[in-house]
């Protein structure tokens, strides 16, 4: 009951939002007609642009699922986020990455602490302890709620059976207990450090990393982008660290920019412990998939070909549609995938590698029939045998990528 309210409060306010977003502008556009009721209409859209966003975000908590019922059906492991409970006022705000300058434009609607569990998805889900008091979870880590003379306990059995631990530099001596008792128990290459944007809260914890575990970190680097945190620190497993930065380039769309950022500071890091992200299809595998599914299309046509001269029925026209829209349709389900991407291991994605949105494909599946219609895919298919992206895919802010535990 919870969870279905939550889903329809969170759906509510995405359309007040929406509205409110188009309202605006049409007013805004509007203004020399308006007169003096402009601002006062500007005012408005404000207030239920603010209030869509608000109960947008009420129905996600409202739904979430509490921590310890998750750690209770998913036996599998999870990826421990450890951080002062002050961060997460930060890590709470929606933020991107972009240029300081321009950081006050929203790029979208998760959270910072959405984002970076987002962009851990490909590991394991994100479990941390949650702040007591909470009338309802922060969003992005399922939280699991424990009382003062447990939550040691707690932290030691999530650390058992994590791949995977996450640590958002903190100063708080909560935080470094928990800092001495990963290096307990996990090996350095599976911690990775969030480190802070600002030099003060940089110096302070590189002096207290240097004296709790013995190593000297680099100077402090300003950040160009204007989330909390500025880069993750990272060791191999024999023990060496390294930094990596973000690096701000346009990847065809703004969605979920600080997981994407984050995804590409993690390509290392994941490198060596084994962990293969989903990468760029090539053009070999697009051509095997889309072979896969012209493979599927005659086969369906055939099938109706022959029922109807075996039993003379006359539908086999719609079976050869119904084959045709299963080709181009699928894609738009969860699978993301078409019968030959689902052969051949490859998945319709956002361009930065986070799972695309269901609008987001509608929109390029619609451009690809509209392309193969008028025979403008011929141009696509040349992009694609160049290693580019095809047409549909730059509309929409969309990419092919091969992940191998989609083969079947």
């Amino acid at each position: 009951m919870r969870k279905a309210l939550g889903a329809t409060l969170a759906l509510i306010g995405l359309i007040i939002l929406g509205l409110s977003l188009l309202a605006g502008a049409i007013v805004f556009r509007s203004g020399a007609t308006l007169g003096d009721t402009t601002f006062w209409m500007l005012a408005g859209c404000g207030l239920f642009t603010f209030l869509g966003g608000w109960l947008n975000k009420f129905g996600r908590q409202l739904k979430q699922e509490p921590g310890e019922l998750f750690l209770a059906r998913h036996d599998g492991p999870i990826v421990t986020y450890l951080r002062s409970f002050g961060a997460d006022s930060k890590a709470d705000t929606v933020k991107g990455i972009r240029p300081k300058v321009v950081s006050f434009l929203p790029e979208s609607l998760l959270s910072e602490e959405e984002q970076v569990a987002l962009a851990f998805n490909e590991i394991a889900p994100m479990v941390a302890i949650g702040r007591p008091g909470e009338m309802l979870p922060q969003l992005g880590a399922y939280r699991v709620y424990t009382d003062d003379d447990s939550w040691q306990d707690m932290v030691h059995a999530m650390l058992d059976r994590s791949s995977l631990v996450v640590m958002r530099a903190g100063e708080t001596e909560g935080f470094w207990w928990e800092l001495a008792n990963v290096s307990e128990r996990v090996p350095p290459e599976r911690v990775i450090y969030l480190l802070p944007a600002k030099e003060r809260e940089y110096e302070a914890f590189r002096t207290r990393f240097a004296e709790s575990a013995g190593i000297d970190l680099p100077d402090f680097e300003p950040a160009l982008f204007a989330g909390s945190f500025s880069s993750v620190l990272w060791f191999t497993p024999d023990g060496a660290p390294h930094i990596a930065r973000p690096k701000f380039s346009f990847t065809g769309t703004l969605r979920h920019p600080v997981a994407a950022a984050l995804r590409e500071m993690l390509s290392e890091p994941m490198a060596s412990l084994g962990v293969a992200q989903a990468q760029p299809a090539t053009a070999k595998q697009r051509a095997l998939a889309t072979a896969a599914d012209f493979g599927f299309f005659i086969a369906t046509m055939l099938v109706g070909f022959a029922l109807a001269a075996l039993t003379e029925w006359q539908g086999f026209l719609w079976l050869t549609l119904v084959g045709a829209a299963v080709v181009a349709l699928l894609e738009v389900t969860p699978l993301r995938a078409s019968p030959g991407k689902l052969m051949t291991g490859l998945v319709v994605k956002d361009a930065s590698g986070i799972e695309a949105r269901g609008m987001q494909i509608v929109g390029r599946s619609s451009i690809k029939i509209i392309t193969v219609a008028t025979q403008v895919w011929y141009a696509s298919l040349a992009l694609v045998i160049l290693g580019k992206r095809s047409l549909h895919d730059l509309a929409t802010g969309a990419e092919v990528y091969f992940q191998p535990s989609r083969k079947r």
